[in-house]
């Protein structure tokens, strides 16, 4: 429906101006009808010079709000928004909340830190949201910038229904992930179970390609996030725990996750070495175990001839943590189990009707295997790749492995 303007006079000087009424006559009769000069002869003749140059109208123009925009422009219009732009669009109607969803999204890096009274969120190393527990029952401050608020909720409550905004939307890929306990002050039990809940919880499995867990129970932890993720879309484990942890967890092994990703690095873990076979279904594995008690050459020679069916390994690196290494016996047995003799020998065996290799060494503080898609660093960590014994004297090594 068309709407016309509210000013009363600008229509008469129109009537006036379409009976021809020169702008002096036309100025004289709106004095004698209004009865005061509410419009000067300048006034008049600049209102005819318009509607002469048809830059004036009677009709009212029509607002135009962001949203009657085509859509194509407003699509346009997302596209040079941050994330943090983003989301804040997202919540003001459901045309640019389905504008956001739709368009395929990626943050390189997610961080969520779980303390025992916050939480905080931060997203690419640069937006950071922290969401602390109030003095006031079912209330916690939310800092953002500079800025804060008080909502009422609890902080768990507020801060998972943020962060599933990002995780449940099926077009938002995430290229690291990382979930951190605080290793300071009491261990944050309550909200890691608040978390896991959380995770189970979501309508949609999170695209993450690389998973990273430092906690105090990471094999729990772990899981409770692994198994909710896309199966399809996950590349890389990691696992720092933030102290010796006994991984029991073994349920992890048969997750598809587990399995369809590729590679895996991990720190002082305690694992008997008659699990360490699942470690080395990916084509690159760097993992730490505290003690190698209780291997046996029958175990190793599973471990080869299970990575000689994977012609795709990089590499499968298994680190002993403990200060004494490998016993220097089993180390003589596992060698000639390969049918070589002395420390830090590399054996290089043919892949089954294949002219690729793999190489093996088994040294103080590491049992090392190299794949055909191996590539050899420019630097050597010395310490890391140190393989003499000092009871053994006769080793003239300098500290590199002998090929």
């Amino acid at each position: 429906m068309t709407t016309f303007k509210d000013n009363v006079l600008d229509a008469i000087v129109y009537t006036y101006h379409s009976e021809n009424f020169s702008s002096q006559l036309a100025y004289e009769k709106l004095q004698k009808l209004t009865g005061a000069e509410s419009y000067t002869l300048q006034d008049v003749e600049k209102l005819y010079k318009e509607i002469d140059e048809k830059v004036f109208s009677l009709i009212k123009p029509k607002e135009i709000n962001l949203v009657d925009l085509p859509w194509h422009f407003n699509k346009e219009v997302v596209s040079y928004l941050d994330l943090a732009s983003r989301m804040s669009l997202r919540k003001t109607c459901h045309l640019f909340r389905h504008l956001v969803d739709i368009d395929k999204l990626s943050i390189d890096t997610l961080t969520i830190n779980l303390c025992l009274r916050c939480i905080k969120i931060t997203i690419n190393e640069s937006l950071g949201i922290c969401y602390t527990k109030s003095k006031s029952k079912n209330c916690c401050k939310v800092e953002y910038n500079n800025s804060s608020k008080d909502v009422e909720s609890s902080f768990t409550k507020a801060a998972f229904r943020d962060l599933a905004i990002i995780l449940s939307n099926p077009r938002w890929e995430i290229e690291v992930l990382t979930v951190h306990e605080n290793i300071y002050g009491d261990l944050p039990l309550k909200t890691n179970l608040a978390f896991r809940r959380f995770m189970n919880s979501l309508e949609n499995k999170p695209k993450v390609e690389c998973l990273g867990v430092s906690s105090h129970s990471s094999d729990t932890l772990l899981y409770s996030i692994l198994r909710n993720l896309n199966e399809t879309f996950i590349k890389t484990i990691e696992i720092d725990p933030l102290d010796q942890l006994q991984f029991e967890k073994y349920e992890i092994f048969e997750l598809p996750q587990w399995k369809n990703a590729t590679s895996i690095f991990t720190l002082h873990l305690t694992l008997s070495p008659d699990k360490w076979h699942h470690f080395l279904d990916f084509n690159k594995c760097v993992t730490w175990f505290w003690s190698a008690d209780g291997l046996t050459s029958d175990q190793f020679l599973v471990w080869k001839d299970k990575l000689l069916q994977n012609p795709q390994l990089d590499q499968a690196k298994i680190r002993i943590g403990s200060r004494n290494g490998l016993d220097l016996t089993i180390i003589n047995e596992l060698n000639e189990s390969l049918g070589i003799q002395g420390v830090g020998v590399w054996a290089k065996i043919n892949y089954p009707e294949s002219q690729k290799k793999l190489s093996i060494c088994v040294a103080k503080n590491f049992i090392w295997f190299k794949g055909p898609e191996y590539e050899e660093s420019e630097e050597t960590d010395v310490e890391d790749e140190e393989i003499d014994y000092e009871e053994d004297s006769s080793d003239t090594s300098d500290g590199e492995p002998d090929e």
